[in-house]
């Protein structure tokens, strides 16, 4: 009598204790928001996905795209509602929904077959492995680093002037001139932040992999003045709209104030 008490106390204990662990996880679980445009009478389900396709920007950090494949519905009633998608970690939870006539109304429905597809963007992804689930299918990717070009050090800054426009709120532009020292001229690319009344504009320089740039002859020991053979430049870049106020802008560590009236 007392093994069979035991034996039904450890019956119990697994039980609770498989609830407790497969039922209090809401990993992947997405909450589908209620839709008032849907029709009276229809009703949002999940929807059969046959394929998914990955496509990666060439950009860092990554844009990701994430084409999904519906299957084939045997009538024109079956369409795509939304797409959802949730990040958690390295895993990308993706619930693809479609719309579909409920039992209390009657609707004509055409016999074409329709496999639909939508393309949902996942967001921005930095050097990494990750996964996709979509309504069950799995599919990794994986994000490298971008190999074709190779980012240097800031290029030298000889100044750089704040334009205010006279509308209000004014359009601050910041005119940067400075000064490459090698054969071939490097593409620019800028970085900004802003906090507060603080903006911060990085300036870096990146080339092509593969691609020598042999230094001029006359480079000299340091940038003290600008010999001949230098090579210019001029990069504009839009910090936005501002209000009255005072703002400092600091481009690769030079420092300005602006004051707009």
């Amino acid at each position: 009598m007392r093994q069979s008490f035991l034996l039904v106390l450890l019956v119990l204990f697994m039980t609770s204790l498989l609830c407790f662990v497969g039922c209090s996880r809401d990993s992947g679980i997405i909450d589908i928001p209620i839709d008032p445009d849907i029709p009276d009478g229809w009703v949002i389900k999940n929807m059969f996905i046959r394929d998914i396709e990955i496509s990666i920007s060439e950009s860092r950090p990554a844009q990701v795209m994430v084409t999904v494949y519906g299957g084939s519905h045997p009538d024109t009633c079956v369409a795509v509602h939304e797409v959802y998608h949730k990040r958690e970690g390295n895993i990308i939870y993706i619930q693809a929904t479609k719309t579909v006539p409920g039992t209390d109304i009657v609707v004509t429905c055409g016999t074409a077959v329709t496999e639909p597809q939508k393309h949902v963007s996942i967001g921005e992804f930095t050097v990494g492995e990750y996964k996709v689930i979509a309504n069950g299918i799995e599919q990794m990717f994986r994000i490298e680093e971008d190999e074709s070009w190779i980012i240097r050090n800031s290029p030298f800054i000889d100044d750089f002037e704040i334009l205010i426009s006279e509308s209000r709120p004014a359009q601050v532009t910041v005119n940067v001139e400075g000064n490459f020292w090698e054969a071939c001229i490097p593409f620019l690319e800028t970085h900004q932040k802003q906090e507060g009344n603080s903006i911060s504009i990085q300036i870096i320089e990146k080339i092509p992999s593969g691609i020598r740039c042999p230094l001029r002859k006359d480079r000299p020991s340091a940038y003290l003045h600008l010999p001949r053979g230098f090579t210019g430049y001029q990069s504009q870049v839009s910090i936005g709209e501002f209000t009255a106020g005072e703002y400092t802008v600091e481009v690769n560590g030079i420092t300005e104030v602006f004051v707009i009236e």
